[in-house]
């Protein structure tokens, strides 16, 4: 569901929650993972073609790639947050944009 009908979900159930202080983000976060990943990286065959959203990245595609190169998922996690390029992801993953829209740009003057 979109993030509005799930907020209002979640509202039904907790109704002492301000909705204001409710965010929904994508569960998957690999995909945010990938969307960031620079040109020529290694890794870089996880976020497929270079021009499309990575949404479709799932936990299972990432893990599954990880264990094909004899891999550690927190390791690798950690090597592509080392070169993770923000405006890259934000093309790439909207629901990373809307994130960084909401929560970060705010935060820079």
């Amino acid at each position: 569901p979109c993030a509005t009908v799930a907020r209002e979900k979640l509202l039904k159930v907790f109704p002492q929650v301000d909705a204001d202080r409710i965010q929904i983000v994508k569960a998957e976060i690999e995909s945010w993972y990938c969307a960031g990943l620079p040109e020529g990286h290694r890794w870089r065959s996880l976020a497929r073609q270079p021009h499309l959203d990575t949404r479709t990245i799932t936990k299972e595609v990432f893990e599954a790639a990880v264990l094909r190169e004899s891999a550690s998922k927190i390791a690798t996690m950690l090597e592509i947050l080392e070169c993770f390029d923000r405006e890259v992801a934000i093309r790439r993953n909207e629901s990373f944009r809307r994130f960084i829209e909401k929560f970060i740009s705010p935060l820079t003057p």
